[in-house]
This record gives C-alpha cells, sequence and structure tokens, in this order.
C-alpha cells in the first residue's frame, strides 16, 4: 500500500511538472519558480512592450543560469554511465533548442507591430525553462523527495 501511494504522490509531481503549475511541495515552491517571480515582477513593472522585451530577456539569461546549475546538480548524482547519457541527451536537447528558437524567430519574422517582441521572448523562455524543469524533476527523483 505505501508503494502505491508513493507512486500515485510521484505521478502527481511529474504531471505537475508537465502543466507547469506546481504541485504542493515546500522545494517547488521556493526553488523552482523563483526565475518566474521575478520575471512575474519584472512584467508589473514594465510601462512598455520595450520593457517587457527586455524582462524577457533577462528571464532568458536567469533560466541559462539554472539550466548550468541544475546540470551540474544532476551531474554529481549520476554513475559515469549515467553521465554519459546525460551529456548525450544535452547534446541532442541543444540541437533541439537551436532548431526552436530558429523555428521561433522564422514565425516572428512574419509579425509586424512592437507587441509581438515580447511574445517572441517569452517563446523563446519557455524552451529553456521547460529544460530546467526536466533536469530539476529528474534530481529530486534521484535525490529522493
Amino acid at each position: 500500500m505505501r508503494n502505491s501511494f508513493k507512486t500515485l504522490w510521484l505521478l502527481m509531481v511529474i504531471l505537475s511538472f508537465l502543466s507547469g503549475k506546481p504541485c504542493h511541495a515546500d522545494w517547488a515552491d521556493k526553488d523552482l519558480y523563483a526565475v518566474d517571480k521575478w520575471t512575474n515582477g519584472c512584467l508589473k513593472k514594465a510601462k512598455c512592450t520595450a520593457d517587457e522585451t527586455q524582462c524577457w530577456d533577462e528571464a532568458y539569461k536567469k533560466w541559462d543560469q539554472e539550466l548550468n546549475t541544475e546540470y551540474k546538480r544532476l551531474t554529481a548524482l549520476l554513475t559515469p554511465a549515467e553521465q554519459k547519457h546525460l551529456v548525450t541527451s544535452e547534446i541532442q536537447w541543444l540541437k533541439y533548442r537551436d532548431a526552436e528558437l530558429k523555428l521561433i524567430d522564422d514565425v516572428y519574422e512574419h509579425t509586424s507591430g512592437s507587441m509581438f517582441a515580447p511574445a517572441q521572448a517569452a517563446s523563446r523562455v519557455r524552451i529553456l525553462r521547460d529544460r530546467v524543469i526536466l533536469l530539476k524533476l529528474l534530481f529530486v527523483l534521484i535525490k529522493g523527495l
């Protein structure tokens, strides 16, 4: 019975990550979404679309720092064989990221008006944010809930 509860709870955690909504866990609230909280605060202060775009550009940099942190934390928990899998995955993800960013930029080339710049920047952030959340989830799964 205990394993069923743990499995169900773990499934809820995974689904909450996939949905982008935090589950009821202290580590998610205070760690995982710090950049989101910063971004929301920045966007509330923004006075124009240029300010909003700057918020998203800064958020991208912050998520990139988080990516490096989470990658290192996860690497430290893995065996050498598992580390090779992570490296392979990261190389493939970087190719995916670059292709997605190129597609996003290509699509937004068809738009006109400054209102699209923040949306483009936000779309770029989402790609990076999703990877960080996955790496953080994998770390938590190995480290223990």
